[in-house]
């Protein structure tokens, strides 16, 4: 009889402890920051079966390492391998969006988003702490003589 129940209450927990796993949308994972341990929740993320293709192919190129599993659970939800875009080795790119573009580029397409409103508060943040890395300087120089 003692058997019984305990098997009864166990099979009771192990049901209700699986009922309350909780589920994740494509919007949590993707908010969280580059980590080991988004590359957890993005593996789960694909393990759920609302997980759809599309969403298993947007998600899988915020991982920070493609291991074994993250691999596997991609293969099982879009039925394709997987593979993170590798960077050159010049250190001459920058990646903007999908696209590969020299610095210069990058730069003058933030530019160009800026109007001259943002300019003149980013012209005058810039001259603040110019301001103060001048005063620490002069401080610097006093208490320990010139460097």
């Amino acid at each position: 009889m003692k058997i019984i129940l305990l098997s009864i209450l166990f099979s009771f927990l192990f049901l209700s402890s699986t009922l309350q796993a909780k589920t994740f949308d494509y919007w949590a994972v993707h908010n969280m920051p580059k980590s080991i341990e988004k590359d957890y929740y993005i593996w789960r993320f694909l393990s759920q079966k609302t997980t759809t293709k599309a969403e298993a192919r947007r998600i899988i190129y915020e991982a920070s390492r493609l291991n074994k599993k993250l691999r596997t659970a991609y293969r099982k939800k879009t039925g394709l391998n997987v593979e993170l875009p590798k960077l050159k080795q010049q250190g001459q790119w920058i990646i903007v969006g999908e696209k590969e573009v020299k610095p210069i580029k990058a730069l003058n397409m933030v530019l160009r988003f800026l109007n001259k409103k943002n300019l003149n508060r980013l012209q005058t943040t810039l001259m603040m702490h110019v301001k103060i890395i001048q005063k620490d300087m002069i401080l610097t120089n006093l208490f320990f003589g010139s460097t």
